[in-house]
């Protein structure tokens, strides 16, 4: 009874990103620019989620240095909200050096982390093509899920192996899932002196997680204000997959129900967004009427395949929190500062 609470537990969360995914569906008209310029505006305005995603991803995999003996496990349920730093709300069309539209009025597009409206932009060939850039969706904060599972390892004193696994879920908007695995290692054990120190356990920790998600989307030609349809249009989705790993030296003090903990070590992520199935872009003539069409070599399959990287030099993080134990029932809040800092919390079952 208690895992499957928590199993519709993690469904909320797993909603609430695929709310946030959802934004993504009006990317595709930004393709009534060039396909690269297109391309440029959407890894700018798609930035900072992928940071945020990726720093999430790595919360919830401890809340004790103390690893489980063999039997002993925990089964947590939890969710990190990331903090975009304000620099991120936003970012300027003229530093793009884009060559296929004009900015209409301003020239400060927001992120998917701001609030603003979208930029009003001309196609620099055929001034019927107008369009905005998204508008920000308001995403200061990105909520990221977490469930772990963690378990005492026989024969191997001081070891638990942990993992994390939530199936692609489909909602209206977006089918998310997650998975991850990782390692404690007591090393407290290893020091004599320290050891004999009441309540006080050190450990080191790595882990790595994957998240995917995928969204259908719809856009062909009329979108674009063109009558003509000169190929199948009805494959198109947004596919997204962020991986994560994090390592950490992990100090607590643990005494009945109270437990304080500290942590410190290094973060990395990779996103990578791909568009794909058909789209059209703006590469549109004029046909004899004098009305804009789009022609068989005018449509792309997979136009956009974007990466995003925040592992060029490890970024480093530190993390502190409570636990609180009563009987088998845990309850954790901590939080993270990095380059996207954090706080995150969580409900459990333990047994030691």
């Amino acid at each position: 009874m208690r895992i499957s609470k928590t199993f519709w537990i993690s469904i909320f969360f797993v909603f609430q990103i695929s709310l946030a995914f959802g934004q993504l569906g009006d990317l595709p008209d930004l393709f009534q620019a060039s396909p690269s310029d297109a391309e440029d505006m959407m890894e700018e305005y798609l930035n900072p989620s992928a940071k945020a995603l990726g720093n999430g991803l790595n919360a919830g995999w401890y809340n004790t240095a103390k690893p489980h003996k063999f039997p002993g496990f925990d089964i947590t349920v939890g969710s990190a909200l990331v903090f975009v730093p304000d620099e991120d709300y936003e970012f300027d069309l003229n530093e793009l050096d884009l060559n296929s539209v004009n900015v209409v009025d301003k020239n400060i597009s927001p992120t998917i982390a701001g609030e603003k409206d979208g930029v009003s932009l001309e196609n620099d060939t055929y001034s019927e093509l107008t369009f905005n850039t998204p508008d920000g969706a308001d995403l200061a904060t990105v909520p990221v899920p977490s469930l772990k599972v963690g378990v005492g390892v026989p024969f191997l004193d001081g070891t638990e192996l942990m993992g994390r696994y939530i199936p692609k879920l489909d909602f209206d908007q977006a089918k998310v899932g997650l998975w991850g695995i990782g390692a404690k290692y007591d090393v407290i054990q290893h020091v004599p002196i320290a050891k004999r120190v009441p309540a006080l356990n050190v450990s080191v920790m790595a882990a790595y997680t994957n998240l995917s998600a995928s969204k259908d989307v719809s856009y062909t030609p009329e979108d674009m204000g063109v009558d003509e349809m000169v190929s199948g249009f009805d494959n198109q989705s947004i596919d997204l997959n962020t991986e994560s790993f994090t390592a950490n030296a992990i100090a607590s003090i643990d005494i009945p129900v109270v437990t304080v903990f500290a942590s410190a070590g290094v973060t990395s992520n990779t996103s990578s967004l791909e568009l794909l199935g058909n789209y059209p872009v703006s590469v549109s003539i004029h046909d004899e009427t004098g009305n804009l069409t789009v022609k068989d070599e005018d449509v792309e399959k997979n136009p956009v395949s974007l990466k995003f990287e925040d592992n060029a030099d490890m970024i480093p993080r530190l993390n502190a929190g409570v636990r609180f134990k009563l009987a088998v029932v845990t309850l954790h809040v901590d939080y993270t500062y990095s380059a996207y800092s954090m706080v995150s919390g969580g409900v459990g079952i333990s047994f030691r």
